[in-house]
């Protein structure tokens, strides 16, 4: 939980990561939120990759990619966590699938 509290911290301070003057909000975190940050970050790529052509999928060796690299995969891996479904007109993407409305 500490990552998601540095999280909530870094958007608090103005942090935008499209926006490379924004980025000196990292000071304002602890080491410890820092690194608590990083293993959200390999945890994501780890588990949102299935396979690749850039070595052994650890932590360790995603840590050793340039950071030009590590940040395209990081960015691809956060894109697809946070992809929201599209709904249907009618709210719905499958439409056997029961709703709130519909269980009353």
């Amino acid at each position: 939980m500490v990552s998601s509290a540095s999280a909530a911290k870094l958007v608090k301070a103005g942090y935008d990561e499209a926006d490379p003057t924004t980025w000196d909000a990292f000071t304002s975190l602890s080491l410890e939120e820092q690194e608590s940050l990083k293993g959200y970050e390999l945890a994501l790529i780890v588990g949102m990759v299935r396979e690749w052509t850039l070595g052994d999928k650890t932590p360790e060796a995603i840590l050793d990619l340039n950071e030009l690299t590590y940040a395209k995969v990081l960015e691809a891996c956060a894109a697809e966590f946070t992809k929201t479904e599209e709904f249907g007109p009618d709210g719905v993407n499958d439409p056997k699938a029961p709703t709130a409305d519909s269980l009353n």
